[in-house]
């Protein structure tokens, strides 16, 4: 039984952005404002639009603009992704919830994998860049990562 908006147990969004952030050990400029499109940020990205509208009463259009001004259809694309992902994957529903439940705990004690070394072996592993062009991306997410 799914509860009413009202009814829902809710957080600040920067709560929640701030959470999930120090939990998937990622920077803002990394998630939020970067125009970063590798699949392992996005994902996360995707990952932190899905928990706003689940764990607050924004709606599309106000997620959009806390995460780097999208529109709305793109996050209603990334909350369907997570949704889809949830229902096909047991071990990503039970990391989502370990997410949601953290969250709504306070609990940001940062036991997921470094986003941003994900993304940057991912680059790397990429084939379809030249080595130029990974070694500038990989490049490009530490610069966001660690400023």
């Amino acid at each position: 039984m799914r509860l009413p908006p009202s009814m829902k147990e809710t957080r600040p969004a920067q709560e929640v952005i701030d959470a999930f952030l120090s939990l998937r050990q990622a920077s803002a400029d990394l998630i939020i404002t970067s125009r970063i499109s590798i699949r392992p940020v996005v994902r996360v990205r995707h990952e932190l639009m899905w928990l706003l509208r689940d764990l607050t009463h924004l709606t599309l259009s106000g997620i959009g603009q806390l995460v780097g001004g999208r529109d709305e259809t793109t996050v209603r694309y990334g909350i369907d992704q997570v949704s889809d992902r949830i229902a096909q994957d047991d071990g990503y529903r039970r990391e989502v919830q370990y997410l949601r439940r953290s969250i709504l705990t306070g609990a940001s004690s940062g036991m997921m994998p470094d986003l941003c070394l994900t993304a940057v072996r991912s680059v790397l592993a990429n084939g379809d860049l030249s080595d130029a062009e990974a070694r500038k991306a990989a490049l490009q997410l530490t610069e966001a990562r660690h400023g």
